[in-house]
């Protein structure tokens, strides 16, 4: 009897992370055309790529790289964030997790869509409306030291992990900031959100075994 409920609870739960990512994948898809269209209606191609930083920089490959390297120079801001969380775990007792994690117990494909939606779907889409629209809006009126903040905060919050993961997430969203405004294109935020998505997934797959 209590196996049986366990695994009844283990289903719930997996349908439910599945339910959570089936949900921001449409809201996210949903939300995009109408940033799309709106600042289209406001601005040329030209402009458009330059705010949303959907263009080459100084080259693809170099773009990405700038990422990786920005993202492992980066590291202590992220360590200090992850240090804080700990804390605020520690001292209010308040979990933290994410529904995808209820998902890496299962099959070798599913694994495979799990990795194409963290470390493709997921950065491709949260840094076009966080490190491209929403941060460039807010950069063309204040500067990098209040525009990044406000917008890592945001990123941070919408995010299903809790409260107390803001610390962490914020301080990889002050990073990827920082990559925005450095680059001016997009590719490298994107590589260094998809390299952090992938170690984490990686070490959680490892720490589960």
């Amino acid at each position: 009897m209590t196996t049986r409920r366990s695994g009844a609870i283990a289903r719930a739960r997996k349908k439910g992370g599945l339910k959570f990512l089936y949900r921001w994948t449409w809201i996210t898809l949903l939300i995009l055309p109408v940033i799309w269209k709106w600042v289209a209606l406001r601005t040329s191609t030209a402009q458009r790529r330059e705010a949303f930083g959907w263009h080459r920089g100084r080259g693809f490959i170099r773009e990405v790289g700038a990422g990786v390297a920005g993202y492992l120079a980066g590291m202590p801001v992220i360590a200090v964030g992850f240090f804080v969380t700990i804390i605020l775990i520690r001292y209010t007792g308040t979990a933290t997790g994410s529904p995808i994690m209820q998902e890496l117990d299962g099959g070798p494909w599913e694994l495979v869509g799990l990795y194409g939606v963290a470390c493709v779907f997921a950065p491709v889409m949260e840094e076009t409306m966080f490190r491209g629209a929403l941060f460039h809006h807010l950069r063309q009126r204040w500067r990098w030291t209040l525009s990044a903040p406000i917008v890592s905060f945001i990123f941070a919050m919408l995010h299903p992990q809790g409260w107390v993961a803001v610390p962490a997430l914020g301080a990889i969203a002050i990073v990827l900031a920082a990559l925005r405004e450095w680059r001016g294109s997009l590719i490298a935020p994107v590589a260094a959100h998809a390299c952090n998505n992938f170690l984490a997934l990686t070490l959680a797959l490892l720490l589960l075994k």
